[in-house]
């Protein structure tokens, strides 16, 4: 498919100068796969209003396991792909690392959510 983009043949910096073959020294996908991890680590917290999710959840093993099952899977996808996959992956990494602190939501408006210890579910104490 990046073979029939003649501008990606001469595309590239560094060492990977052709964007339509596979990354012959495996940075990328080693890189993208990375990137994905550290996604998923960060993100643990997530969804679980600010509490720490057990990490020997089924989701966060299973997004490991994609993580390490991708390099070998990918290696002979184009350079290409990898530029667009990794690009997005970077960017959520550094905004999700920026959100959290605290001058950061200060300066952009963003309000800062006080999470109850106590589940939303367990009974009030009896006085």
């Amino acid at each position: 498919m990046a073979e029939k983009m003649p501008s990606l043949k001469h595309g590239g910096a560094y060492w990977f100068t052709d964007l339509t073959t596979p990354d012959a020294l495996y940075i990328f996908p080693v890189l993208t796969s990375l990137s994905f991890l550290v996604m998923v680590e960060l993100n643990i917290r997530d969804g679980s209003g600010g509490m720490l999710v057990d990490s020997s959840s089924t989701m966060t093993n299973l997004s490991r396991a994609a993580v390490v099952l991708a390099v070998p899977l990918a290696m002979e996808l184009p350079q290409a792909m990898f530029c667009f996959l990794l690009t997005p992956n970077l960017f959520s990494i550094v905004y999700g690392l920026a959100i959290r602190v605290p001058s950061v939501k200060k300066t952009l408006g963003i309000p800062v959510i006080v999470v109850d210890s106590a589940p939303a579910d367990a009974p009030e104490p009896q006085h």
